[in-house]
């Protein structure tokens, strides 16, 4: 029973989270249920356990209390105004991850990464799953079995992330090894390009930082407040370059064609919705849109960049929260010497330029690192006024 209290949290972490892999393969139904309405079911399903779990197997402080509900009120509106509930789910998780070992959770993400990642493959060899392809620039992108070559993609980059933050302190040439046929697979196969980059930055971030240890540690404090830095820019320029109509400059359009046209994309999907305070359903088909009665003529739109989604569809409000705690997050981790987390957060902040997996718990589960951060911080602050009060004794 003590076990299974303590454990607790990790079993609905890892029941929702491969869960969530099976969603994102081509599987139209299980079990005669479509796919969109089985993953509805287990999202509440799992919001229930992480009631019971924090009802039951946790107690919280006043302060923790008050922080958790003034951060939960704004995620809970943007979730009722917007309908998208990554940030609340993920809030979730962080809430109720308390006391739980982040070295357990990502060890037992790693073994169901790549349990699912085999299970995904054998189904699409037994042709139980489709391969959707599609070309690009005269390459064959392959899912084998996913919903999306990127999907593919972000999964072996999650992979590697986690073997790679499990082998931080002993990496080998066969660890970089891993990392650089992953990449090479990436590229070959989904032909992820953001995935394969970032896979090889990681690797690159990791050897730099293991030679910076051996021969220049403090090189190692500068270099993390670099990549917080950078981080930072990679949000702002995200939103500078998406409000702008960058196809009217020359420069401009260049970076955007070499981003895969992620920020005119964004551009039009800002003069179709605009930026809401809290957040706003939106509909990417032109098709949702007419049956809203939306007749902007726009066609299809596209909203990969994270930063301009969080904008567009979760509100300033949401956006602001989520950014300014990422870069504390990563301030957070420099401070503690954790400069692999470091490093994988920024790697994470690169991607989020791409893709929308900076702020999603199903694609970035070192956001979990949260819990840790901010459970820390409330106790030293209890642990304080405890001193204070002993010294005027």
């Amino acid at each position: 029973m003590k076990r299974m209290k303590r454990n607790y949290f990790i079993y609905i972490f890892i029941f929702w989270y491969m869960a969530k892999i099976i969603c994102s393969t081509t599987f139209e139904t299980i079990g005669g249920i479509p796919v969109d309405t089985v993953s509805s079911m287990i999202n509440y399903l799992v919001l229930v356990l992480l009631v019971i779990q924090m009802v039951f197997f946790q107690s919280y402080g006043q302060k923790e209390f008050v922080i958790i509900a003034v951060v939960s009120i704004p995620f809970l509106i943007t979730a009722a105004v917007s309908r998208s509930f990554s940030l609340l789910s993920g809030w979730m998780f962080v809430v109720a991850a308390k006391d739980t070992s982040f070295e357990k959770i990502i060890k037992a993400v790693y073994r169901a990464l790549l349990f699912t990642i085999f299970l995904v493959f054998v189904l699409y060899s037994c042709n139980i799953l489709e391969d959707y392809t599609m070309v690009r620039g005269g390459a064959i992108r392959h899912s084998l079995g996913f919903s999306h070559p990127n999907q593919l993609g972000v999964r072996m980059f999650q992979l590697i992330a986690c073997h790679c933050y499990l082998h931080r302190h002993k990496m080998r040439a066969v660890d970089y090894g891993i990392a650089a046929a992953a990449a090479a697979f990436v590229y070959v196969v989904p032909n992820s390009q953001s995935s394969c980059m970032c896979i090889v930055v990681l690797a690159l971030l990791l050897a730099i930082g293991r030679l910076l240890e051996k021969y220049k540690e403090g090189m190692l404090s500068f270099c993390g407040k670099g990549l917080t830095a950078a981080a930072a820019l990679f949000n702002i320029l995200s939103v500078l370059l998406s409000v702008i109509d960058v196809k009217s400059h020359d420069v401009l359009r260049q970076i955007d064609v070499w981003m895969s046209y992620r920020f005119s994309h964004s551009f039009e999907v800002l003069q179709v919705y605009g930026i809401p305070l809290w957040g706003q359903k939106v509909f990417l088909m032109e098709e949702e849109r007419q049956k809203m009665g939306m007749m902007d003529g726009a066609g299809r739109l596209y909203l990969d960049n994270a930063y301009m989604s969080l904008f567009i569809k979760y509100g300033i409000v949401s956006y602001l929260i989520f950014s300014v705690a990422y870069l504390v997050l990563m301030n957070d981790c420099r401070k503690k010497k954790r400069y692999f987390t470091v490093s994988i957060l920024f790697v994470y902040a690169l991607y989020g330029i791409m893709e929308n997996a900076v702020f999603m718990m199903s694609h970035n589960i070192f956001l979990l690192a949260f819990a840790g951060m901010m459970y820390e911080r409330l106790s030293r602050i209890k642990d304080k006024k405890l001193c204070l009060k002993i010294q005027r004794q």
